[in-house]
């Protein structure tokens, strides 16, 4: 996973590396919705290829704030390995 962080929200993403071990991707099913309260390391999106399938999990803990509903709707647009349309969630991130 890539991330950028925005303030206190983080987006998350596929990266080019993991997108090109993966194959050609055929399905993928985001795990979370917004506002869903995430520990570190909880699976947020899985990417079914002609390889494998992956799940993929995230780095932080927090609140899901937005989620990119086109990629799951369009798995084949992860194919084009664009790293930064490829983003799969923002998250809130309390450094409490």
């Amino acid at each position: 996973m890539w991330w950028e962080q925005r303030h206190s929200i983080y987006r998350l993403g596929l990266t080019s590396e993991a997108i090109q071990q993966l194959g050609k991707v055929s399905f993928a099913d985001l795990i979370v919705a917004p506002d869903d309260v995430l520990d570190q390391d909880e699976d947020i999106i899985e990417v079914e290829s002609d390889k494998a399938v992956q799940n993929f999990k995230t780095p932080f803990a927090g609140t899901v704030v937005d989620v990119n509903r086109f990629l799951v709707d369009n798995p084949d647009a992860i194919n084009s390995n664009r790293q930064l349309e490829n983003w799969v969630l923002d998250i809130r991130i309390d450094f409490d």
